[in-house]
């Protein structure tokens, strides 16, 4: 099973070290899958259990993968914090780097084209990688395959 990660020619430059600690959890979330199909995906969680008890705790990372043309691809990677939806608390993105649409999106602000964010991503993906580094999240491998993702769109679509 290839977990080899394309991160050439985005819209903005990829760590190795992002790579190298995605490609680590990729064998896990792939364990029992016998083959792959285009647009298979690994979402990848990164949550540390402190959140949000301990203000200052991490917050949680979704990263999400997609399988094409032999190699696992970035679709989108969302840093989520609480937020306030009347007497609620709620987990909502509070800065999403889509790579699929070349899109950064941030909470209350209009959305900007990942290169004109590349500072922030790369402040981002270097706070990330520390973090990661300190041992501050537990993580948690999703397997979905596009075949089941179609059959959830044509379920939701009843």
């Amino acid at each position: 099973m290839t977990t080899l990660i394309m991160a050439e020619g985005l819209a903005v430059p990829i760590h190795p070290k992002l790579v190298e600690i995605l490609a680590s959890h990729l064998p896990k979330a792939l364990a029992g899958v016998k083959t792959l199909n285009e647009k298979d995906s690994v979402m990848l969680h990164f949550r540390n259990p402190n959140y949000p008890m301990d203000r200052l705790a991490y917050r949680p990372i979704k990263i999400n993968l997609t399988y094409q043309e032999f190699h696992w691809h970035f679709d989108y990677i969302t840093e989520l914090s609480y937020a306030r939806h009347g007497r609620f608390l709620e987990l909502t993105p509070n800065v999403d780097f889509d790579f699929s649409l070349e899109r950064c999106q941030r909470r209350h602000l209009m959305p900007e084209s990942l290169a004109d964010a590349e500072e922030l991503y790369q402040l981002f993906e270097t706070t990330f990688i520390k973090s990661y580094e300190f041992e501050a999240y537990d993580v948690k491998a999703t397997f979905t395959s596009f075949s089941e993702m179609e059959l959830q769109k044509r379920l939701q679509k009843r």
